[in-house]
């Protein structure tokens, strides 16, 4: 039965325009200074059949950290902010040419941007995994699929 969900939920986002992902603790591993296991590799595979945005709380540094990194190029939209909100995202959808319906959204925060992706009419995965991972989400705003590494992401969206 989880097989059979797991494929559906894929067949569904391989129609998706655009992943919006979050940085911090879902590409991003602060305790370590390096890309989570398999950030680079979803980027570019992601990169090659989907336009791809970056929302990220804005933190010193983590601009340049971004392209230090080699992922910038990768981002049709980068995005650092004091609040992730509701609007930013509908601004960010529309700005790479999709409608929340065609955008997926991945992230390690349920209460944060999987719940804001859920509002707004995305889907979202979310990336269970460290420091959040014990949170529940909120009610009427659970994701649509839950990974704990980025390897099932990669194979969720194709």
């Amino acid at each position: 039965e989880r097989q059979r969900g797991f494929l559906l939920i894929r067949i569904q986002l391989a129609t998706m325009k655009l992943i919006i992902f979050d940085f911090n603790r879902t590409l991003y591993d602060p305790e370590k200074g390096a890309l989570i296991e398999g950030a680079a590799e979803i980027i570019e595979h992601c990169g090659r059949s989907h336009r791809l945005a970056l929302i990220s709380m804005r933190e010193k540094g983590r601009d340049g950290l971004i392209g230090t990194l080699g992922i910038a190029s990768f981002f049709s939209s980068i995005v650092m902010t004091d609040a992730k909100t509701a609007e930013l995202f509908k601004e960010v959808i529309a700005s790479c040419g999709a409608t929340p319906g065609e955008t997926v959204v991945i992230g390690d925060r349920v209460t944060d941007e999987i719940a804001i992706g859920k509002e707004i009419g995305t889907k979202a995965i979310w990336f269970r995994a460290g420091k959040f991972a014990s949170i529940e989400p909120i009610p009427g705003r659970e994701p649509d699929h839950v990974i704990s590494t980025l390897a099932e992401a990669k194979w969720l969206v194709g």
